[in-house]
């Protein structure tokens, strides 16, 4: 008979009675983790001047390599130097404007304000007020005694 027709003649035993639901038994029970939900931008504690620094370099670099490697592709492909020229130039461009901006940009260590390059010892250097100054002899010559002799 076709399947899903419900039809039974009086005093048919139903054959489908004595087996067992092997699909709930075989299907694995599994549980499934939510994936949390992703922040937005404003939940971010990183100052804003760091982060338009740090997206101002993501855009220079990606530019760079966007650029480079079109410029590389149209001169080794198609032999185009005219627009394979300018986009790597317009690569070096970019990847010379990113490095510049990250070699001078004052990082923040994490330790609640400093920078990277500022230790903090400002006035290391400075002499102290109840000390004084002295004089450096410019005139001295760095081969002292026992250096080279002059008779030479």
């Amino acid at each position: 008979m076709l399947e899903g027709n419900e039809e039974k003649g009086p005093g048919e035993p139903d054959p489908e009675a004595d087996l067992r639901d092997y699909e709930a038994e075989l299907t694995p029970s599994v549980r499934i983790p939510e994936a949390p939900s992703p922040s937005s931008p404003a939940d971010v504690d990183a100052p804003a001047e760091l982060q338009r620094k740090f997206w101002v370099l993501v855009l220079a670099f990606n530019g760079a390599l966007l650029a480079g490697s079109l410029g590389g592709l149209y001169v080794i492909f198609r032999n185009d130097w005219y627009l394979g020229g300018r986009l790597l130039a317009a690569g070096l461009v970019c990847f010379t404007y990113g490095a510049y901006r990250l070699r001078t940009w004052d990082m923040p260590t994490g330790d609640g304000g400093e920078t990277a390059t500022d230790s903090g010892d400002d006035d290391e250097d400075a002499p102290d007020d109840d000390t004084e100054e002295t004089e450096v002899d410019w005139t001295a010559t760095v081969d002292g005694p026992g250096g080279r002799d002059d008779n030479d």
